[in-house]
């Protein structure tokens, strides 16, 4: 907008946010769930971020409306997304249209913040985020030496077919063992389940929670995390907590949440006693045709990781990147940053020489 002027305030903790940051998270999915209010009250109220931690979000405005809304948590000289293993996403509401003046006055007013940060750290953010010309020159621009890494691969599928015609095209081992799997588990008395909302939640809960706590998985470092989001999820309309049973034992559960328009698969476990039942593939076909037929979603995101397994269901993989940015006005920023450049310039060394 010709002749405003970007500027930042702050917003405070999500439980203090005013009504037009919490619009403007709303009318901006970037993250899917992962970015609306309910979901930074639900991280800031059960993730132990620590006693010391402060959690605020940065504000950029442009001619008296908010532009962009930056969740963060603070912990000592570090600054980061409010997000961590949870997030398969952490990208500033309305950073798609985000300018230079506007990336500006964002790391400007971070670097201007006492006592000042040592180290910024952004993302997870699609490729194209993180390499836009003007987010590196604006960090740098404000005193920031910015490190641009991969993350993590992201499979995933723009649905673009039906489901028998989605199901046709999978590989035939995959078809041939949930066939195969599912009329042996209804043989044995066993059924799938998929829980959505109203008052039968908690028996869906209680099954999730079973199934995790007798899987090859550590328990949740925040045990409070997951049973409000499946309660969160299943008050807003996200909720796809599938339970596969065998009798009265639930053996495999996955939650997976919807959102404008896409399934994201989020956490899976089996019990590793039950594994020749092969209930999880029973309970992601059956959640795949679910969200296909009844929530006729635009995409299917396998989250954070390049598991071979995702690759049969999703055929698409895109690249989740992060910004290390490392404050040069700072002792602590620096040395981090001279750590960071030798340790990249040991490793190339060393690929050299792996290639002589």
């Amino acid at each position: 907008m010709t002749g405003t002027t970007s500027s930042v305030r702050w917003a405070g903790a999500p439980a203090d946010w005013p009504a037009d940051v919490v619009k403007h998270l709303l009318s901006h999915p970037e993250n899917g769930p992962f970015g609306t209010p309910q979901w930074y009250q639900l991280m800031a109220r059960e993730v132990d971020f620590g006693a010391a931690a402060r959690k605020d979000a940065l504000v950029l405005e442009r001619g008296g409306a908010v532009q962009m809304v930056m969740p963060m948590v603070m912990q000592g000289s570090t600054w980061r997304p409010l997000a961590n293993y949870y997030c398969p996403l952490a990208v500033p509401a309305g950073a798609s249209a985000a300018g230079a003046a506007d990336w500006g006055a964002v790391f400007s007013g971070i670097a201007a913040q006492r006592p000042r940060p040592a180290t910024l750290q952004l993302g997870p953010w699609p490729a194209e985020l993180a390499h836009r010309p003007e987010v590196l020159q604006e960090a740098k621009r404000a005193g920031f030496w910015v490190d641009s890494h991969f993350r993590f691969g992201n499979w995933y599928w723009a649905v673009d077919s039906s489901w028998p015609t989605y199901w046709q095209s999978r590989p035939s081992a995959l078809r041939n063992t949930v066939q195969r799997k599912g009329r042996q588990l209804a043989r044995a008395g066993g059924r799938i389940e998929i829980f959505t909302a109203g008052a039968d939640i908690e028996r869906g809960l209680a099954a999730f929670q079973a199934v995790y706590a007798d899987s090859w998985k550590s328990a949740e470092p925040h045990p409070g995390f997951i049973p409000g989001l499946i309660r969160l999820a299943a008050q807003q309309g996200w909720l796809r907590l599938g339970v596969a049973w065998l009798a009265d034992e639930a053996v495999a559960a996955q939650l997976w949440l919807v959102h404008g328009g896409q399934a994201h698969i989020y956490k899976l476990a089996y019990r590793e006693r039950h594994a020749d039942l092969g209930a999880g593939s029973l309970l992601t076909a059956a959640l795949m045709q679910h969200v296909l037929e009844v929530d006729s979603v635009r995409e299917v995101d396998y989250g954070m990781g390049d598991e071979p397994y995702k690759q049969a269901w999703t055929p698409q993989r895109r690249a989740r990147w992060a910004l290390a940015c490392q404050n040069y006005s700072t002792l602590t920023g620096a040395a981090r940053a001279a750590r960071t450049l030798v340790l990249r310039n040991l490793a190339t060394i060393r690929a050299e020489q792996e290639k002589q």
